[in-house]
């Protein structure tokens, strides 16, 4: 379930730089390659937080 939140919080975060990076009149491919740069940055950032916090262990606690 982590992973699926941390996903679509990385896609969105992707479309927003991909969206801000062509409105500051690059050309859509560098776009692209701006929001997955973001993407993959934001979902490394998700997972890594995630893990230190141990939310991926077998006895986490549920809330």
């Amino acid at each position: 379930m982590l992973v699926a939140l941390a996903l679509t919080m990385s896609l969105l975060v992707a479309v927003v730089a991909g969206v801000l990076s062509w409105a500051d009149d690059r050309n859509v491919p560098s776009a692209i390659l701006y929001g997955g740069g973001a993407f993959l940055a934001w979902m490394t950032l998700c997972v890594t937080l995630c893990a230190a916090l141990g939310l991926f262990e077998r006895n986490a606690p549920s809330h």
